[in-house]
């Protein structure tokens, strides 16, 4: 029985649709002979050959060390490599009330093979520079890079980070200047949000994430039908610039009402965006389990008409933001091999 029908196309696009479901056909099953492929995919054995010469000569696909024995034959076995081609990811995040940075090399399927913590002195473009043109020298199959910030890149320029050494920094231009690779740069709130949805088989069709930490304003992020909204300028998700009555400039120098603020942005965000779920990024220190019932006490007077969205209080952020930097990297490698596909037909 067919895995699947193969989708219709325009014949130029048929051998690029086989090749891919091919390829997702062995990283579903791990190992296949070309009699499997055929029977799974419902293609030709001459195709399914002339296929995998293909896939095993970019990498992408490798012959198998065990083989399948069927009626005293044995046959070749053929499995997905997911080292042929590789992500790097740079993190840069709060952790214990201090700024640090994190490499991280991660194959196809997401899996992390090396991982650093970049010490507080390689902070600098020229520290974080240095360390990825080191880490792409080891690394050769390296296919694209991820690169994580605590800010936003407004007109090609970091005008809101959390990194003073980073503001006003032309940071994609340069990261495709030095390296030459394709490049995407994620916010750190979207990111997180990004990798906790994927965690779902079905995404809630709208789902906010906001993120407190211990000495800097808060975040937020939207992600609708599994897409993040970036709004015009990347600005969406800019909760600290609420005409609210916190004063995020001065703190944490001049103490702020975290639990009234917290209550005042769902508000508003239920109202502007009547979300499925948010995600409370915190800790207990910021705000208890015992203070959100309370908020969403209030909540329920204020909305008594309708279901309040489910609202969680989660402290695995910067693991939900290292696994949304992966997705986002692991897509731009895909749409970078898609566009090289299609440029060469």
């Amino acid at each position: 029985m067919k895995e699947k029908e193969m989708k219709s196309n325009k014949p130029q696009h048929i051998r690029e649709n086989n090749l891919e479901y091919i390829e997702f056909l062995l990283k579903k099953y791990t190992k296949l002979s070309q009699k499997e492929l055929a029977q799974l995919s419902g293609l030709s054995i001459v195709t399914i050959k002339k296929i995998l010469e293909t896939l095993l000569e970019n990498g992408s696909v490798q012959e198998s060390d065990n083989r399948s024995i069927t009626g005293g034959r044995s046959a070749r076995l053929y499995e997905y490599n997911p080292r042929h081609k590789l992500l790097l990811v740079v993190q840069l995040t709060e952790t214990e009330e201090q700024m640090r940075g994190f490499y991280s090399i991660c194959d196809m399927q997401g899996k992390s093979i090396y991982e650093e913590v970049a010490s507080e002195n390689a902070l600098s473009w020229v520290g974080i520079s240095t360390r990825i043109r080191e880490l792409i020298d080891r690394y050769e199959a390296i296919a694209a890079i991820a690169f994580g910030v605590p800010g936003v890149e407004v007109q090609g320029k970091l005008k809101v980070i959390d990194f003073p050494s980073l503001l006003n920094f032309e940071l994609e231009k340069n990261l495709i200047k030095q390296f030459d690779l394709p490049i995407v740069i994620e916010n750190d709130v979207n990111a997180a949000l990004l990798g906790y949805s994927s965690s779902f088989h079905n995404r809630e069709s709208i789902a906010v994430g906001l993120y407190y930490p211990m000495n800097f304003p808060p975040g937020a992020a939207i992600v609708i039908n599994g897409q993040i909204l970036n709004g015009k300028n990347g600005l969406a998700g800019e909760v600290k610039s609420l005409p609210l009555e916190a004063k995020w400039q001065n703190y944490p120098r001049i103490p702020i009402d975290i639990e009234k603020n917290i209550r005042e942005v769902i508000q508003t965000i239920i109202s502007m965006y009547d979300p499925d779920r948010i995600i409370l990024y915190t800790n207990p220190e910021m705000v208890s389990s015992n203070q959100l019932k309370q908020i969403e006490e209030e909540l329920r007077v204020i909305y008594p008409y309708i279901d309040l969205p489910v609202i969680k209080i989660s402290t695995f952020f910067t693991e939900d933001y290292m696994k949304g930097l992966i997705v986002r990297g692991l897509e731009t490698i895909e749409d970078a091999d898609r566009f090289i596909g299609n440029d060469e037909k």
